[in-house]
């Protein structure tokens, strides 16, 4: 679990396959959330994915530039606010 910029951070710190990595966009997590399952995943493409709250780099427009996250267990989309206290899980992509 990380913080909205520890996210930032460990995805910015991987090196795997020699590729750059990054926290995704809210729309690249949209695009893997299959409706009307629970998790709301592909499970056979994502094993392990936990049913709970993930970061992505997209920010919100309410002024206060707090980051978008979706809930795997529902596949609803909230905004954060970037108080540490927030800890969500991160799928980094490259």
């Amino acid at each position: 679990l990380f913080s909205a910029d520890g996210a930032k951070t460990y995805c910015a710190g991987l090196a795997l396959t020699g590729a750059t990595w990054r926290v995704p966009t809210l729309p690249e997590l949209l695009s893997i959330v299959v409706a009307g399952s629970a998790p709301t995943i592909d499970v056979a493409a994502f094993p392990g994915t936990a049913s709970e709250q993930f970061w992505s780099s997209s920010q919100s427009d309410d002024g206060a530039s707090d980051p978008w996250n979706i809930n795997f267990n529902d596949g609803l989309v909230s905004t954060t606010n970037l108080d540490v206290r927030y800890m969500y899980h991160v799928r980094c992509v490259h």
